[in-house]
C-alpha cells in the first residue's frame, strides 16, 4: 500500500466516523426535544396538582368552621325557612 492510500483510507475512516459524530448529534437534539416536550407536561400536571390540592385545603377549612357551627343554629335556620315558606304559600293561599 502506498503512501496516498493510506491517505485516502484515512480520510474515509475520518468521513465515516464525522457522519457518525453527526447522526449521534441528530439523535441526541431530538431526544432533548421529546425530554422537553415530556417535561412541559410534568409541569402542566404538577401545576394542576397544586391547584387541586389548594381546592382540597380550602375545602378542609369550610368543613372545618362547618362542623364548628352548633347544630341548634342550624336547626334553627332549618326550621325557619320551612316556616318562611309556609307563611309564603298560606299567604297566596
Amino acid at each position: 500500500m502506498s503512501k496516498l492510500d493510506t491517505l485516502l483510507a484515512m480520510v474515509d475512516s475520518l468521513s465515516t466516523k464525522s457522519d457518525r459524530i453527526v447522526s449521534s448529534i441528530c439523535e441526541s437534539n431530538d431526544l432533548i426535544g421529546l425530554i422537553l416536550e415530556v417535561n412541559g407536561s410534568i409541569a402542566a400536571a404538577d401545576s394542576e396538582i397544586d391547584t387541586m390540592t389548594e381546592l382540597i385545603n380550602k375545602n378542609n377549612i369550610c368543613l372545618n368552621e362547618f362542623e364548628k357551627t352548633p347544630r341548634e343554629i342550624l336547626f334553627l335556620g332549618l326550621q325557619s325557612s320551612s316556616q318562611s315558606a309556609l307563611y309564603q304559600r298560606n299567604k297566596l293561599e
